[in-house]
């Protein structure tokens, strides 16, 4: 086998300057594109800590829905369909409003969710209240996760999958590069160091794809594949046994195929 020292004496080209071991352009983009996502993901959280909240604290009085229509807004990236719901209540002699049914209630593309919520609150319609009782103000009529839009964990699959390989990837790779020291300038090779025998070897890699990488290449598109299943086949108010029969189907492929490939 070829000695450590041999292929050191072989190299074509060297690392010119100072050696960088540290995060690249690729990490830092899928830093960027994680603060992006993050951002999504932390306002579906405070949804769902509001709604808790709102289970624990506030109390209860009977309201009327004076107002259920779809309001939609068209923009240059297309129309938005959203449920404006609105009722009234009276507490101790005092008349009050209301326009939130939900802490997840937001626009969306499809029509098909804004038009279930008008379905289900139809003016006229007798409904139980929740307000905050320091702030009456603060009132809604759901303090559960029936309008949350479960195909919102297949949607936002893609993304977290795009940031976590692009991050990922690099965070390795400068681990790597560290790690091997002066012989990351050897060009053209796979390659890890191995104790055998008492003497240190360079020795080529198997060239598969990790794991790891594997994984959230596969989770990534087979989620993205998805997204445009759901939306134009089955519907995004499919419920949650059915995002979560899909998004687990999405998970199996990607822990099946790095097998595979192995």
């Amino acid at each position: 086998m070829t000695r450590l020292k041999d292929i050191k004496n072989s190299r074509r080209r060297r690392v010119s300057g100072k050696q960088k071991n540290g995060l690249g352009c690729l990490g830092c983009f899928g830093i960027i594109w994680m603060l992006f996502v993050l951002g999504f993901d932390g306002f579906i959280g405070y949804g769902f800590w509001r709604t808790y909240d709102a289970r624990a604290r506030f109390l209860t009085t009977p309201g009327v829905v004076t107002g259920s229509e779809i309001e939609r807004s068209s923009s240059s990236d297309g129309t938005t369909y959203a449920a404006n719901i609105e009722y009234a209540f009276e507490l101790g002699g005092t008349s009050y409003t209301g326009d939130r049914h939900s802490f997840f209630s937001f626009g969306t593309s499809s029509s098909e969710h804004a038009s279930e919520v008008v379905r289900r609150y139809p003016v006229g319609k007798r409904v139980t209240v929740y307000y905050d009782p320091g702030e009456p103000e603060q009132s809604v009529l759901e303090v559960d996760t029936r309008s949350f839009p479960w195909f919102a964990i297949i949607f936002l699959t893609p993304f977290h999958c795009i940031g976590i390989g692009f991050f990922g990837g690099d965070m390795a790779r400068a681990l790597r590069m560290r790690k091997l020291g002066d012989d990351a300038a050897l060009v053209g090779l796979i390659y890890s160091r191995t104790e055998r025998h008492g003497e240190r070897r360079l020795v080529l890699e198997d060239a598969h794809w990790r794991g790891w990488v594997v994984f959230v290449t596969v989770l990534g598109v087979s989620s993205f594949i998805a997204v445009f299943v759901v939306a134009f086949g089955l519907g995004v108010d499919i419920g949650l046994r059915g995002v979560l029969g899909i998004w687990g189907g999405c998970v199996s492929l990607a822990m099946i195929v790095p097998t595979i490939n192995r």
